[in-house]
């Protein structure tokens, strides 16, 4: 990988990775408030229609948590590799062919390639 692809790769997952550490604080606090605070200006209890919808809410909360959590576990494991393993860095993961410079601008923090990748999704 040529040192301009490579600067222009971890310049990438810098942003990417400010940008979903910026997220989950985000959805961290709007979670915390709304399991500490259910809305209500009286101290009856809700319908049993609006615990459902909290709960809903909580649930989706929690799932987009997850997912950028986990997003944010790529990124870094990306960083490490760019950092530590510099020649592994652009591989695939299962063939160990080269990934295409494309998928790596799109997906920086990708570890397979597009042929690979494809193969995964479809279980094949």
């Amino acid at each position: 990988m040529k040192e301009t692809d490579r600067k222009r790769i971890e310049e990438r997952l810098l942003e990417e990775r400010e940008r979903v550490a910026k997220s989950l604080e985000r959805l961290d606090e709007s979670t915390r408030i709304s399991t500490e605070d259910d809305g209500e200006l009286t101290q009856y209890d809700q319908h049993p229609a609006d615990d459902g919808t909290d709960t809903m809410e909580q649930e989706k909360a929690l799932m987009l948590l997850q997912r950028e959590s986990d997003l944010l576990t790529l990124i870094d494991e990306a960083l490490r590799v760019l950092y530590q393993e510099e020649e592994q860095f652009g591989r695939c993961g299962s063939c160990g062919r080269d990934i295409r410079m494309e998928r790596l601008e799109l997906v920086p923090w990708t570890r397979l390639c597009s042929d690979c990748a494809t193969d995964q999704e479809t279980g094949g």
